[in-house]
C-alpha cells in the first residue's frame, strides 16, 4: 500500500519513531532481516541491514561516507558508478516493498542517498522528518564515534537541508524527538492522522507497547532551544536552520551553506588519508615481519659459530648462566633474613617459612602487591641483560617485581640466557610470539605487572643503587606528580652527565628531555591507553609524556644521576632522529587542544635530549 521513509541524522531519534510507525502496523521486516541492537541503542535500530549495506556500498562508490556526503548541486545518481546498484535495490524492494502492505524504511545514509531511491520506490511514498537538537546530536556523536562537535553539526545541517530539498514533491510530516521522549501518544495520534490521511493503513498502537517502549532513558543529553545560538561551534545558518524547524517550517532553503560544505569534504578527506595510513602501516609490518624471518635464519646460522667461542670467553671470565640467575634471585631476601638476629623466627612449613622470609625483608604481606614494577624490553641482547640484572639486584629497594618481555629473539647466546632466566625468583620472561616491536612489548609487560608504580628500561641500560628509592620517594612526596625523571650519563659511542631541566610543559612540547625509564604512576598508563602504537618510528616515550600531561598530570625532577644510557652505532633511538619532524607532527595532530591552548601549533623541536651533545661532569 506505500512505502513511509523515516528521514534524519544519525542519532536523532528515528529508531524510535520507526519503531512506533511499525507498532501501527507498518512492516518492517523480520528480526534476521534488522541490524541487532547494540550498546548504544538497545531497544534496537529497526532498519534492514541490506539497506545498510547497499547505501554504505553506494556511498563508497562514488567517493563518499556517511560523514562526507555527495555533492547536493550535482546529480551524482547519474556516475556510471551508480549503475551496478540499480539491480540490487530493484531486488531489495521488492523482497521488502510489498504493493500489498505499508512498509517503513529507515537508515540515516537515506539523507544522503535519496536522490537514488526516489527512482527505485513505487509510488506512494510518504516521509517522516525526524528533528532532534542538533547539539544533543553532536554530544551523542563525539561520545559514540568521537566526532567533532563543527562536523557533527555540519553534517546534521546538510542531512536535514537535503532530506527537505529531496520530500519537497512528497507528503510528508516533521517530528521532533523531544516531543516522543515526552508526548508518545499524542505524536502516535498525529503520525496516525497523517498516514491514513495520505492513504497509508494505520491503526492506534497499543498504549502499553508504547509506554514499554518510550522511555526517558533515551535521551543522554539536553540542550534548551536557545543554547544553539551562544554555542562557539555552531554557524548563523544552522541557528536559523533550527530556529524555523522549531516552529514546524520547512520553508527554508535547501542550499548547505558552504562552510559546513567545505568542512565535510575536508573532514572526509582527512579520515580517508587517516585509513590510507593505516593500511600502508599494517603493510609495511607484515613487509617487517617477513625480513626478520629471513635475518632469523641468517642470524642462527652466524651464531652456530660464535657460540663456543663466547662460551670459552665467559668461562674465562668467570661468568657462567647459572651465576648470572643466582644474581636476580631473591639473594637480598636471604641476606636481610640471615641478619636479622633474633627479630625473626620462621615457623610453620618451609613454604610457610619462605612466604615469612619474603615479608620480613620487604615488609609487604603476601600476596599484596609490590611497590614498584619494571619492564625490562629485549630483543638480541643476551650480551647486555646480565649486567642490567646485577644492577637491579643491587637496589636498596627490595619491594619491586620485574617482567622481562623478550620480542622474538632468536639469537642462540640470548635464548639460552632467557631459558636460564625463565622460572627464577621473582623475575618473570615472558616471550612475545612474532617480532612486536618495543611498544607492543612495553605495553605487554605493564599489563602483566601488579605494581602501583612502573618504569621501563631497555636491556642494555644500567641503574643506579638507589634509582627505585629515590624516584619512589619523590612520588610519595609529590602526590600530584604522575611521573618523575632524572639526570643520567651516557656511556658507550658517546660519554658524559646529561643535566635534564626543571618540568616545564612549555619545554616538553618542543623537546624530549625526559628518559624513557622514567618512572610513572600505573594509572596514568590505564588512563591514556598505554604507549601509542601510531608512534611505531620511535619517540613513542615523548607522545606518552605529552599525552600525560593533556590528562593533567605534572612531572618532577632530581636533580641526581640516578640512570645510566648506553649509546650504541647502531640503535632504534638513532634512526627514530631520521624520522623525528614526521613524529613530532603526529604529537600534534594527536593533541591539538594542549598545542593550540599555548600556542604551539607549529613546529616541534622533536629532538631528544639524550641524542644531542652531553653536557659535562
Amino acid at each position: 500500500m506505500g512505502h513511509i521513509l523515516v528521514l534524519g541524522m544519525h542519532r536523532s531519534g528515528t529508531s524510535a519513531v520507526t519503531r512506533l510507525v511499525g507498532l501501527m502496523g507498518a512492516r518492517q521486516g523480520d528480526p534476521n532481516d534488522l541490524v541487532p541492537a547494540a550498546a548504544d541503542n538497545p531497544s534496537g535500530f529497526w532498519e534492514l541491514s541490506d539497506l545498510v549495506e547497499l547505501n554504505s556500498d553506494l556511498l563508497r562508490a562514488v567517493g563518499s561516507t556517511s560523514t562526507s556526503p555527495p555533492p547536493a548541486d550535482l546529480d551524482w545518481t547519474a556516475d556510471p558508478r551508480v549503475v551496478p546498484f540499480a539491480e540490487r535495490a530493484d531486488e531489495l524492494v521488492r523482497r521488502f516493498g510489498s504493493d500489498r502492505e505499508s512498509w517503513v524504511w529507515k537508515d540515516p545514509r537515506l539523507c544522503l542517498t535519496l536522490p537514488f531511491w526516489k527512482a527505485r520506490l513505487p509510488d506512494p511514498v510518504v516521509a517522516v522528518l525526524v528533528i532532534r537538537h542538533p547539539l544533543e546530536v553532536a554530544t551523542s556523536l563525539r561520545r559514540r564515534e568521537d566526532l567533532p562537535e563543527e562536523v557533527s553539526l555540519a553534517l546534521w545541517e546538510w542531512s536535514v537541508r537535503q532530506s527537505i530539498r529531496e520530500t519537497s514533491d512528497l507528503k510528508r510530516r516533521l517530528v521532533r524527538f523531544d516531543e516522543v521522549l515526552n508526548r508518545p501518544h499524542q505524536v502516535c495520534a498525529m503520525l496516525q492522522e497523517f498516514l491514513t490521511g495520505v492513504g497509508m493503513a494505520a491503526t492506534r498502537p497499543d498504549d502499553a507497547a508504547v509506554d514499554e517502549f518510550i522511555s526517558p532513558d533515551l535521551r543522554h543529553a539536553s540542550f534548551g532551544d536557545d543554547d544553539l545560538a551562544d554555542h562557539p561551534a555552531a554557524t548563523h545558518e544552522q541557528t536559523d536552520l533550527w530556529n524555523a524547524l522549531r516552529e514546524d517550517r520547512l520553508d527554508v532553503s535547501s542550499t548547505t551553506s558552504t562552510s559546513a560544505w567545505q568542512l565535510l569534504r575536508f573532514y572526509g578527506d582527512h579520515v580517508r588519508v587517516r585509513e590510507l595510513a593505516d593500511e600502508l602501516y599494517r603493510k609495511e609490518r607484515e613487509i617487517e615481519a617477513a625480513e626478520e624471518r629471513t635475518r632469523e635464519v641468517e642470524r642462527a646460522w652466524r651464531a652456530g659459530y660464535a657460540r663456543q667461542d663466547r662460551r670459552a670467553r665467559d668461562a674465562a671470565a668467570g661468568r657462567t648462566w647459572d651465576a648470572v640467575t643466582a644474581q636476580v634471585t631473591p639473594r637480598f631476601l636471604v641476606e636481610r633474613v640471615r641478619t636479622a638476629g633474633a627479630g625473626w623466627r620462621p615457623r610453620g612449613s618451609s613454604a610457610d617459612r619462605w612466604r615469612q622470609a619474603v615479608e620480613w625483608a620487604t615488609g609487604r604481606p603476601a600476596g599484596a602487591p609490590p611497590r614498584a614494577g619494571l619492564v625490562i624490553t629485549s630483543h638480541e641482547d643476551g650480551e647486555f641483560l646480565p649486567d642490567l640484572l646485577n644492577s637491579l639486584s643491587r637496589q636498596t629497594v627490595t619491594d619491586f617485581e620485574v617482567v622481562l618481555v623478550d620480542d622474538y629473539s632468536v639469537d642462540p647466546i640470548t635464548v639460552e640466557l632467557l631459558d636460564a632466566l625463565q622460572g627464577a625468583d621473582g623475575l618473570e620472561v615472558f616471550r612475545l610470539p612474532r617480532p612486536c616491536g618495543v611498544i607492543e612489548a612495553r605495553n605487554a609487560g605493564v599489563s602483566r605487572l601488579r605494581a602501583p608504580v612502573v618504569a621501563c628500561l631497555d636491556a642494555d641500560d644500567l641503574v643506579a643503587p638507589e634509582y627505585l628509592e629515590a624516584t619512589l620517594s619523590e612520588l610519595d612526596r609529590v602526590p600530584s606528580a604522575g611521573f618523575v625523571y632524572f639526570d643520567y650519563r651516557m656511556f658507550g659511542t658517546v660519554e658524559g652527565r646529561v643535566r635534564s631541566p626543571d618540568f616545564d610543559v612549555d619545554r616538553l612540547l618542543d623537546d624530549n628531555y625526559i628518559v624513557a625509564s622514567a618512572p610513572f604512576r600505573r594509572r596514568l598508563w590505564e588512563e591514556v591507553g598505554g604507549f601509542w602504537s601510531g608512534m611505531w618510528r620511535g619517540f613513542e616515550d615523548w607522545e606518552f609524556w605529552v599525552h600525560c600531561v593533556a590528562r593533567g598530570w605534572s612531572g618532577c625532577r632530581i636533580p641526581r644521576e640516578l640512570f645510566y644510557y648506553r649509546r650504541r652505532a647502531a640503535s632504534r633511538n638513532s634512526a627514530a632522529l631520521a624520522h623525528k619532524e614526521e613524529c613530532a607532527a603526529l604529537i600534534r595532530s594527536r593533541h591539538p587542544e594542549l598545542f593550540g591552548s599555548r600556542g604551539r601549533a607549529g613546529e616541534m623541536g622533536g629532538g631528544h635530549s639524550t641524542d644531542r651533545d652531553p653536557s659535562t661532569p
